[in-house]
């Protein structure tokens, strides 16, 4: 199994469970056998300083990374969207705890091989044989669904420009009237 960890800092087994998801500064990703913890590994989150969309694209590098599980605080609904339809369970416990108590409590919950499966399964795997470098029907579907989902946050986002653009150009002509004077 492997469980990604929004971590505060530069990620690690020593570092801490971040409240937030998309904009938390690394991930720790932590393989586990059993209740043995077998390879960790840290990557800072391209998508902290990102202008909007940080969430998703935190969400589809875990996607990426192929992890089974992500431990954080806060996340929001479009990132939480992402991981679910694609299988990856979402813990919001542990915040402000060292990784890897956090690691061991998840583990010590009960959770145990088969309910880990039952409840973090991936997406399955196509059975019928594709061609290389040609896409399935269920990566068709999942890639659908990653733009719907940018669609609609740069659909956000124009709003919010536009929203911004229109309050800056009425303070604008606020300032001119006030500087006549």
């Amino acid at each position: 199994m492997k469980i990604l960890v929004a971590t505060q800092g530069p990620g690690g087994l020593d570092d801490v469970v971040s409240a937030v998801f998309g904009r938390a500064p690394s991930f720790t990703i932590v393989e586990v056998e059993g209740k043995q913890i077998k390879n960790v590994e840290t990557l800072t989150n391209p998508a902290a300083n990102a202008f909007g969309g940080a969430g998703i694209q935190a969400a589809q590098l875990a996607v990426e990374k192929g992890v089974n599980v992500v431990i954080t605080g806060n996340m929001g609904p479009n990132a939480s969207m992402v991981l679910q339809q694609s299988g990856i369970q979402i813990v919001t416990d542990f915040v402000g705890m060292k990784v890897k108590d956090a690691i061991d409590a998840f583990l010590q919950k009960g959770f145990s091989s088969s309910q880990q499966l039952s409840t973090t399964q991936p997406m399955p795997v196509p059975t019928v044989p594709y061609q290389v470098g040609e896409k399935s029907k269920l990566d068709l579907e999942f890639e659908k669904r990653m733009l719907e989902l940018q669609k609609q946050m740069i659909e956000e986002q124009i709003k919010y420009i536009e929203k911004k653009i229109k309050e800056l150009e009425g303070k604008k002509n606020e300032n001119r009237y006030t500087s006549r004077e």
